[in-house]
């Protein structure tokens, strides 16, 4: 065993050291096609084997310098495979990098690996790897398996290989006499050769803007905005405005453009002046060579001096909680208007609480606004309260110096709080079977100003069986649940419910409560247990 480890540790330095690669290149006639995948150079890699004397320790012998290369592409290269570390051999070539390394030895008779990686530079297509195999070895696998296989040369073949990827190729061989063997690799590959060329069009966008409010008689302008969006010049641009009934023309219409480069624009400015009030939706149309037509529309509102006035606030709130209100003054002609003033007046039982920057007098708010510009709006805000329950109304008014006017109002209805509490408990425990016990419980309104509605059920554990129940509203029983109809509970008062049952099992008797206020959406439960034994 110690002689074959010296010999076979020679072996490795040997194929590490002593193979070389060959590096060859070879002129093809370009392709007349596009895009250009033709094979116009061809690199050749080959790693051939050398049979050095066997000795204890290799020292690997140095790369042969390889010689000046002509000038022309076409004339042949050579370069010698690099030692990547002690059982590994590279050929770094301009299109592709070969690595050759061992991955597991044995002895005569036994499986040897090694590994053949093929690292693409370029883009590569037509790529063959050839493995030819030393008379001394026997092929038994690899992963993945030779498109060929033909006595001792191996071949695997694949049609593409992108820049930057590797592909990988694991050899199992088995030598069949004692001594160096040295498998040899060939990787030819064709380089791809693409010309990116890039084919445009145009495409046109439109877009039209203009005021939004306009008053009879005045000239108002629209911009017509052409701007090609596409990839190539837009020709021959020509832009329309199709005026509606309502609106007449102060000027041109229709307006062209010979070419509109990628990314340009061109605004059209058209004039017209409003013969009517109303809402008028004025469209403006471009097309050019090869394109189909784009339109934009744009929504014109001619008026009158108008105004308006809103108020806002909750419809339900509780009593002594501030319920807010924003007013809105909007001027909704098209000339500004003076002398603007907002008055509030406070309803009967409301408690004033932010009277929002108004002057104050009395049950009385006021904001004197001044002029106020067309299509301008404000906007204030108040809060109070009620004391008591109560339906509460408050009205706001807006009146200017030329006599427009407007009014609105809020309703809110103020509520009690409300709030109850309950408790649940059994008047005997524990108790032995067929022993009987009362459940009592107790619902109370915690409120001091309305009645409280409360409806629910209450559910025994099998180790108890129901008796009968007493309550202020009708209860039934029925699949396990005793029922209690909807019951009124004034303020500050409770209302009682005892369910008589019997012991049958020994355990833990429980009795379940579940109710729901009709202020609330989701059930109370509440539970009292009974030891029974």
């Amino acid at each position: 065993m110690k002689t074959q480890r010296r010999s076979f540790s020679s072996l490795l330095v040997g194929i590490a050291a002593a193979i070389t690669l060959t590096g060859m290149v070879q002129a093809n006639p370009t392709s007349q096609t596009y895009p250009f995948h033709g094979a116009e150079t061809q690199r050749t890699a080959v790693a051939r084997a050398e049979a050095p004397a066997p000795a204890p320790r290799a020292t690997p012998a140095p790369a042969a310098r390889p010689a000046p290369a002509p000038a022309t592409t076409a004339a042949p290269v050579a370069q010698a495979a690099q030692r990547a570390d002690s059982e590994a051999v590279v050929y770094d070539g301009p299109l592709f990098r070969v690595i050759k390394e061992v991955i597991s030895t044995g002895q005569v008779g036994s499986d040897f690996t090694y590994r053949i990686r093929v690292e693409a530079k370029e883009n590569l297509a037509n790529i063959r790897v050839h493995e030819e195999l030393p008379d001394n070895v026997r092929f038994t696998r690899s992963s993945p398996s030779p498109n060929e296989e033909d006595g001792q040369n191996l071949l695997w073949a694949y049609d593409r290989q992108s820049a930057g990827s590797s592909r990988t190729f694991d050899v199992t061989v088995v030598p069949t006499s004692e001594g160096r063997f040295e498998p040899c690799t060939i990787v030819t590959a064709d380089p791809i050769i693409c010309l990116p060329m890039y084919a445009g069009s145009a495409q046109l966008a439109i877009n039209k803007t203009g005021p939004s409010n306009a008053e009879v008689g005045e000239t108002i302008t629209f911009d017509v905005t052409v701007t090609n969006t596409g990839t190539a010049p837009a020709r021959n641009v020509r832009i329309e405005d199709e005026l509606p009934r309502g609106l007449s023309a102060r000027g041109a219409v229709t307006d062209s453009v010979r070419s509109l480069d990628p990314g340009e624009s061109h605004t059209f400015p058209v004039q017209a002046r409003p013969d009517e009030t109303g809402e008028f939706l004025n469209r403006a149309s471009a097309v050019a060579d090869g394109i189909d037509r784009v339109s934009d529309d744009h929504l014109v509102r001619v008026v009158q001096p108008g105004i308006e006035i809103d108020k806002t606030g909750p419809e339900r709130e509780f009593v002594f909680s501030p319920a807010r209100y924003d007013i809105t003054v909007r001027n909704t002609g098209d000339i500004a208007l003076e002398d603007v003033v907002v008055t509030d007046t406070l309803p009967e039982g409301a408690e004033l609480v932010d009277a929002g920057g108004a002057d104050h007098r009395g049950r009385t708010l006021t904001w004197r606004i001044g002029s106020l510009g067309a299509g301008a709006e404000r906007s204030y805000g108040i809060a109070y309260t009620s004391n008591a329950p109560a339906t509460l109304t408050n009205r706001v008014a807006v009146e200017t110096a030329r006599g427009l006017s407007d009014s609105a109002s809020a309703t809110t209805r103020f509520v009690a709080a409300p709030g109850v509490k309950s408790v649940m408990y059994d008047d005997n425990d524990p108790i032995r079977i067929g022993d009987t016990v009362t459940y009592i419980v107790e619902i109370t309104n915690q409120g001091q100003f309305e009645s409280v509605s409360v409806e629910g059920y209450l559910t025994l554990s099998g180790e108890l069986e129901y008796i009968d129940a007493s309550g202020p509203s009708r209860i039934t029983f029925e699949d396990g649940q005793i029922r209690f109809a909807e019951v009124d509970i004034r303020p500050r008062r409770t209302i009682r419910i005892e369910v008589r049952a019997r012991a049958v099992n020994a355990g833990v008797g429980r009795a379940t409560l579940n109710y729901m206020p009709a202020y609330l959406s989701e059930h109370i439960m509440e539970q009292e247990s009974t030891f029974i034994y």
